[in-house]
């Protein structure tokens, strides 16, 4: 079978692309798909100089899709954190009847391979916990891969209407020009920290106006996090519905008359959702679920998701109650000369966000 990799160059080749990211999950165990827009301009946010999507054809059918970008990142070399170029891989799919066939190898490869000759030579990936196997698979014949922290992540369902705190810890505000340098400061100071300067931020604002930004009422002035619903560019769904989910689904919208939950779709139907994004607090407080639930509830969402634990160094914990996994962070390198790819060291925390992955 002749299955041809290329570039994404093709504006003729983009809704075959979202047809497979909205039909094909991420996770072997959990049939979660991701919608995207029209455009491939307006699919990924990202503060990256270069993006680089790959194809894989097979009589101009689209079968196989990879998307990874070039961000400045802080990484640690000799004794301290620097601003190094450091690529990012995700929405790795193969339709079903092309799997098993090295297609995903190839995909990666030709990623590398792109990046090498760029002058790109690490980068990191996420895998949930239960891809593991089949990634392996995939590794690339030229690099190095390190699996080196699993995070925890959770999504606070909201079952009902949350109730907001009378005197709540957090207050959502409009950060200033100081908060805002406050902020890009605070991340270069952790391993994967996206290298950025306040007008590169007050642009990223600009163009994404529904991120609400949180104060500390024991730190004015100072951003707590940020609470993103990003259904503009990305959005969560089912496949297909899992036998425990239907049971919840008809549970959750029979309840709806007291409850005053939104309602639970059906598969193939977008699920609304918000992350928090931009942390930059030490452990949360207690009122901070009602605040964030409370929140996503009024704009619609029916559940709120956070990374909870197991960045490292002074990383906050974020526990939020409901449906958790793990997740692996994979540091690499590309290329031919076997480079070791960088590492964090104890005592520093690491930064990922599930704004930009």
């Amino acid at each position: 079978m002749d299955v041809e990799i290329r570039p994404l160059e093709s504006k003729e080749h983009w809704p075959q692309v979202q047809n497979l990211l909205a039909t094909v999950p991420f996770s072997t165990t959990l049939p979660i798909v991701v919608s995207r827009p029209n455009t491939l301009e307006n699919s990924y946010s990202s503060f990256h100089t270069k993006a680089l999507n790959f194809v894989a054809l097979f009589k101009n059918r689209v079968v196989g899709f990879v998307h990874s970008r070039v961000e400045k990142r802080m990484v640690w070399e000799g004794n301290s954190l620097h601003p190094k170029l450091m690529s990012y891989g995700g929405d790795l799919r193969i339709t079903r009847d092309f799997q098993n066939r090295g297609i995903a190898k190839r995909l990666l490869d030709q990623v590398g391979s792109a990046l090498d000759e760029s002058g790109v030579y690490y980068g990191f990936g996420i895998i949930v916990s239960n891809n593991e196997p089949a990634f392996k698979l995939t590794l690339p014949m030229d690099g190095v891969f390190r699996p080196v922290l699993k995070y925890s992540v959770k999504t606070s369902l909201l079952l009902r209407r949350p109730t907001f705190p009378k005197n709540p810890s957090y207050t959502r505000f409009r950060p200033s020009v100081v908060a805002l340098e406050q902020l890009c400061e605070s991340l270069r100071t952790r391993f994967l920290g996206l290298a950025m300067v306040s007008e590169d931020l007050t642009n990223f604002i600009s163009d994404h106006p529904n991120i609400r930004f949180y104060q500390s009422t024991s730190e004015p002035g100072k951003i707590a996090f940020a609470l993103w619903e990003q259904s503009a560019f990305r959005r969560v769904g089912f496949a297909w519905m899992p036998i425990q989910f239907k049971i919840i689904r008809q549970a959750w919208n029979t309840c709806r008359s007291f409850s005053k939950a939104h309602e639970f779709p059906p598969a193939n139907a977008p699920i609304k959702t918000a992350e928090v994004v931009f942390v930059n607090m030490s452990n949360a407080v207690s009122d901070f679920e009602e605040i964030i639930s409370y929140t996503a509830w009024k704009m619609g969402c029916l559940g709120v998701t956070a990374i909870a634990d197991g960045l490292g160094g002074n990383a906050p914990s974020l526990n939020l109650t409901g449906l958790g996994y793990k997740t692996n962070l994979t540091l690499m390198s590309y290329g031919r000369h076997k480079r070791e790819p960088y590492l964090c060291p104890k005592g520093i925390s690491t930064y990922i966000d599930l704004g930009f992955v």
